[in-house]
């Protein structure tokens, strides 16, 4: 409720919940959907997850301040937050291809995004990509 109060019906928090709009119209880089189920041990669809992820932009540079490669994007957020659909356990992300980003020693990693859950029930989040 406290991190999506406008999908919960609470209105006058924010103007949208933080996390729900990773690009806007000027935002560089090939235009994705990824759309996320979440289901339990037994198949029965997650209707109270939360999920987040993170990304680079479409340069494989990251939107923050501890990017020194370059400036990232400034149209893009390079992260978002989403909760499960109350019927389907579905969440929906629009945003970009993520470009290729350099391990440590300069070799390119394989595009990626990096997905973070959290429920009732999960103590930790489950953290991959």
């Amino acid at each position: 409720i406290g991190l999506t109060p406008n999908f919960c019906g609470i209105g006058g928090v924010y103007a949208s919940d933080l996390g729900s709009t990773i690009v806007n119209d000027e935002t560089k880089g090939e235009r994705i959907e990824l759309r996320i189920r979440v289901l339990d041990g037994t198949g029965t669809p997650l209707k109270d997850a939360l999920l987040e992820i993170w990304q680079a932009d479409a340069s494989g540079l990251y939107n923050s301040p501890a990017e020194l490669r370059g400036a990232a994007d400034p149209n893009f957020q390079g992260w978002g937050r989403q909760p499960t659909d109350m019927e389907t356990g579905v969440c929906q992300f629009r945003t970009i291809k993520p470009g290729r980003v350099p391990f440590r020693d300069g070799r390119l990693m394989a595009p990626h995004i990096t997905l973070w859950i959290v429920a009732r029930g999960i103590n930790i989040g489950l953290h991959t990509r």
